[in-house]
């Protein structure tokens, strides 16, 4: 991996049609349009020229938060103190486009909801779908990063103050996809913005697909929690999903899953832990070539 001071810009841009709308974009690393939110309109519009840049990570710092539940499913309880030190965190899932570049560079296998291999454009930014624990471990090890543990993961997505949700303790509509809304696909990552942001900025931590985490499942500490499945057996998933209801979309829910089983409603972001620097900034750039932006 290279470490770069510098500002790279990537300019590769392409032009296609969904629905009969052109859309122009330049892929790496900016998103200017994106669907209208009912995803399945015939008109569909121009919500935002608001640019993201998919490779983009954010800071979450070294410290303590309230980890868990005080009343939710036995294995969420008890609610405790757990520390983590500084990481970096994908603000966004990894996209059908990130996977793709991983795959066209390393010759790494395409998911199986792929047809024949070709990824339409019209779902270059879905979060990917179809992937194995493994391949996810593979995307992250290949752009010299991690798979974040479960710990991580609760912390990027309630911030220390045990929220319920990213955005805070009470449900809203209009910042995830889940199975109320009735779709049978996930929506394009960062659709809902802001509304969906935890504490630190990142996205789409609630719905849209659950999340792959690299620790196995297994009780909580002085948790009275029994399970067949406790051991190393399966993999903590966060976040809930498109095809899930919103009560698994909360920041304490801990789903399952065989890590070498593909699912679809299960992708993944990625974490990073930095070297040893004066200053971390609040976000990074980990981009295809190796090169961190600082």
């Amino acid at each position: 991996m290279r470490i770069s001071n510098n500002t790279i810009k990537i300019f590769s841009f392409f032009v296609f049609s969904v629905y009969g709308l052109t859309v122009t974009s330049c892929v790496s690393p900016e998103i200017i349009v994106k669907y209208d939110k009912t995803f399945k309109s015939s008109q569909p519009r121009i919500m935002t020229e608001k640019n993201m840049n998919l490779w983009e990570m954010v800071l979450i710092p070294a410290g303590n938060f309230k980890m868990g539940s005080t009343n939710g499913l036995e294995d969420e309880i008890p609610q405790h103190n757990a520390f983590t030190d500084n990481f970096y965190i994908d603000k966004y899932e990894v996209t059908c486009y990130q996977y793709m570049v991983f795959c066209e560079l390393t010759g790494h296998p395409k998911p199986e909801n792929w047809p024949g291999g070709y990824l339409a454009l019209s779902k270059y930014f879905e979060p990917v779908r179809f992937i194995s624990y493994q391949d996810a471990e593979d995307y992250a090890e290949w752009l010299g990063k991690t798979i974040p543990t479960e710990t991580q993961w609760e912390k990027a997505a309630r911030g220390v103050d045990g929220r319920v949700y990213p955005w805070g303790d009470d449900w809203f509509d209009d910042a995830a996809r889940t199975i109320e809304d009735k779709f049978s696909l996930p929506q394009f990552v960062g659709w809902h913005g802001d509304y969906s942001a935890s504490p630190y900025g990142v996205l789409d931590m609630a719905g849209n697909v659950f999340e792959w985490t690299s620790t196995w499942y297994n009780a909580y500490p002085n948790s009275s929690a029994e399970s067949e499945y406790f051991g190393s057996i399966v993999k903590v998933i966060r976040g809930g999903s498109f095809e899930n209801s919103k009560e698994l979309a909360s920041t304490t829910y801990r789903g399952i899953a065989y890590p070498n089983i593909v699912y679809s409603n299960i992708g993944f972001r990625c974490a990073f832990i930095p070297p040893n620097r004066e200053e971390l900034p609040p976000t990074i750039i980990i981009l295809p070539d190796g090169t961190v932006q600082w």
